[in-house]
Order: structure tokens, then C-alpha cells, then sequence
């Protein structure tokens, strides 16, 4: 099971406050626990949801899609104003799944799903920018990850990148066993860089696994 940042009193306490969840955000949370897919959880989606109606973002973008859930929180928030959201997805099962989700949730032309790795896919996006770009797919290539995004973000754009803290396996002295040493190493230098840019302000919210949230100036 992965590691939780929170004691789990705190953790139920947040879960008691959030409002239900449709049926469909509800089903893909049931799917996600019963086949161990990752998925961002309704804290995060709700974080995602609020950056969005904040910033008002013409275009986001997702690394990770997933079976689409993270999608259909952003999709809903941009689907208010007209914004797009492009996710990358490389496993052709799971494409399916979420464009059939995302079918379901009335999103289609809200949100494109780009197939392919990450890192074959997001040097073919240049040219193009983003108002806020979400990060959640494999935890070594953040760094590389980092790099890509922060150029394609506009200024004034939103970096937000999931599993932050690795339910704490990041840090010195805590017990390790969930995550790999290329994920926690992937992590540590993530962060790194985004707190040692110059061009960035940033945060670690300790909500879930940990999400670090950058500001391009």
C-alpha cells in the first residue's frame, strides 16, 4: 500500500469534509483500489480543480492520464470557461479506458489524449504553451519531465507535481519500501530543481503523497 503522509485520524477528518463524488469519479476510485492503478485522489483533483477556476488556463496539460481521473476534475474546471487540456498517456489499454471515460463525463472535446512516452512526446509539443502543467507519470523521469514543461509553461504558469514527498520516503531517516531508489532520487532532484530555480517560486503541499506547486514569473 503506499505510504500516507498523514496520520490517519487527520486523513479520514479530510475525507469527511470533501462532498461526495459523482458516480462516475466514485467508480474510478473503487477501479484504482481494487486493480492498484495511481490516480491522483480527490484531495489532489480538488487542488487541480481549484488552480484552474483560479488561474483560468486557455490550455494544460497532464503527463500521466491514467484511467482518466485526474483529467475529468481539470476537464470539469476548464469545461466552465472554454479551456483545452492535452494528457499524455502511453499504455494503449489505458488510453481506452480514460477517452471512455472521458466520454462518459461529456469531455471529449475538452480533453485530447496524446499516446505515446512522455519523453518522446512532450519535445513534440514545442511551440506550444501552457497555462498549467500537471505532473503525475513516472517518478525517475521528473527531472527530464521538468525540463520539457518548464519550457513549454507560459509565464505566470502553474507547475504541479504529484507524488512530491513520496509518502516521506524522500526524506533522510525515513523507512523505505514503497517507491524504488530511482523514483526517490527522482523526486529529491525534482524538487531540487524547482525550488533552486530562479524563475520559479515554489511550495510542497504535505496533502496525500505530497504536491510540489511552481509559479513561472
Amino acid at each position: 500500500m503506499m505510504p500516507e503522509l498523514l496520520d490517519p485520524h487527520v486523513l479520514q477528518y479530510l475525507d469527511d469534509l470533501l462532498p461526495p463524488r459523482d458516480p462516475l469519479l466514485a467508480e474510478l476510485e473503487a477501479q484504482a483500489r481494487a486493480e492498484r492503478i495511481p490516480i491522483c485522489g480527490p484531495h489532489v483533483g480538488s487542488v487541480l480543480a481549484l488552480l484552474i477556476r483560479l488561474a483560468r488556463p486557455s490550455r494544460v496539460l497532464e503527463v500521466g492520464t491514467a484511467i482518466g481521473y485526474s483529467a475529468i476534475w481539470m476537464g470539469r474546471a476548464l469545461r466552465e470557461y472554454g479551456g483545452q487540456l492535452q494528457t499524455i498517456e502511453l499504455r494503449l489499454e489505458r488510453i481506452e479506458r480514460a477517452q471512455a471515460n472521458l466520454s462518459r463525463a461529456e469531455l471529449s472535446d475538452v480533453v485530447e489524449v496524446l499516446p505515446g512516452a512522455a519523453l518522446e512526446v512532450l519535445p513534440a509539443l514545442k511551440g506550444t504553451t501552457y497555462g498549467l502543467t500537471f505532473l503525475d507519470a513516472v517518478k525517475a523521469d521528473y527531472p527530464a519531465y521538468f525540463e520539457h514543461a518548464l519550457s513549454l509553461l507560459a509565464d505566470g504558469g502553474l507547475l504541479v507535481a504529484d507524488n512530491a514527498l513520496l509518502g516521506g520516503e524522500v526524506a533522510p531517516g525515513v523507512p523505505e519500501g514503497y517507491w524504488s531508489a530511482g523514483d526517490r532520487e527522482g523526486i529529491r532532484r525534482y524538487n531540487t530543481l524547482a525550488f533552486s530555480h530562479p524563475g520559479l517560486d515554489s511550495v510542497v503541499l504535505p496533502l496525500r503523497d505530497g504536491l510540489t506547486i511552481s509559479l513561472k514569473r
